[in-house]
């Protein structure tokens, strides 16, 4: 045997015997990370939760949701998951019980945050406008806040919205739509409201969301309150404040009317208020009474005011003239 291929042989077997020794290491080392994610994972058991309710915290049933799974796409692609137009700025919340597996930024997906769910299912949450308190291996509560909706990644130039996906456990792409069946109970929805504003660090991240969720879903937040359900202080204060504003309002208002009145509605609605009820502001006005299952003619009249004010007759526990869904079981109401 040659010098050269003496020594090539020698150091062959030199490498052999140092990776044989390291690799014990590297291998539990890899291990013991995955494993404890795994068990996290384990721990969610085998049988997947069937009916899920829609994964918004508020504002969205299954009634005003438009199937669009498999749509086609650019390049010969089919949609993978189902879009959920909301407002930017809408709670995200979990609809099962899971693991955060990823959170990140990609060019299409925006922000996004991966889950491992029950029966060994996996979801996606794409086009967020920002994230809640949560890291990677996190376990998520039912109902706790993911993110929030908006339109990051090549949704820019879209309405914000939700793109939700659910990939069974062979890793699949299927259509969520005929599993999403139900509505977070409206205690559920004001525990996982007061934990997302527990976790803000930041004060004016508490005011953005507080401004929000009474602006848009102020008979909600009055009914628990009418139900004894604890809402925080800086809640309540906003909302005694909104309900003032409200009303005040004693006329139709429509396109062309200005007044102090017109003010006080364009701020219940979140909008600049500026008391002309100009092109915008019918917009808003549209734009809401759609979201509350209202003829949406842009008048704010009467039923408009009442929504508003949360003060729409019952007809059984949570269910008004024009809910679908109670708010405090998650059931249909007719």
């Amino acid at each position: 045997m040659n010098k050269l291929l003496k020594n090539t042989v020698v150091s062959f077997f030199l490498f052999v015997f140092i990776v044989g020794m390291l690799a014990p290491d590297v291998a539990f080392a890899r291990h013991r990370g995955g494993s404890s994610l795994q068990n996290k994972i384990n721990d969610l058991g085998n049988d997947r939760v069937d009916d899920l309710p829609v994964p918004l915290l508020f504002g969205t049933t299954p009634n005003n949701i438009v199937r669009n799974f498999g749509d086609p796409r650019s390049g010969g692609r089919k949609h993978e998951g189902l879009d959920i137009m909301a407002p930017k700025g809408t709670p995200i919340a979990s609809p099962t019980e899971a693991v955060v597996t990823r959170i990140g930024e990609g060019d299409s997906a925006g922000l996004y945050v991966y889950t491992a769910n029950p029966g060994g299912e996996s979801m996606a949450y794409m086009h967020l406008d920002s994230f809640a308190d949560i890291d990677e291996g996190d376990v998520l509560k039912v109902g706790e806040i993911i993110g929030y909706v908006g339109n990051t990644g090549n949704a820019i130039s879209t309405a914000p919205h939700l793109h939700y996906e659910l990939h069974d456990d062979d890793g699949d792409a299927v259509d969520p739509f005929p599993r999403l069946t139900k509505i977070f109970i409206l205690k559920d929805k004001i525990e996982s409201l007061l934990q997302a504003l527990d976790e803000m660090n930041d004060e004016d991240d508490e005011e953005v969301l507080i401004n929000f969720v009474v602006s848009n879903y102020k008979s909600e937040l009055l009914l628990a309150q009418s139900l004894g359900i604890v809402l925080p202080t800086e809640i309540l204060d906003s909302l005694v404040k909104k309900v003032a504003v409200v009303s005040g309002i004693a006329r139709t208002l429509k396109l062309g009317m200005v007044g102090d009145d017109v003010k006080a509605m364009q701020s219940a609605l979140g909008i600049n208020p500026d008391g002309t009820f100009g092109p915008k502001t019918k917009s808003a006005v549209i734009t809401f009474q759609i979201s509350k299952g209202l003829t949406a003619d842009g008048v704010f009249g009467p039923a408009s005011r009442a929504i508003l004010l949360g003060s729409t007759s019952t007809l059984i526990p949570g269910c008004t003239a024009t809910t679908l869904y109670s708010p405090i079981s998650g059931a249909k109401c007719r």
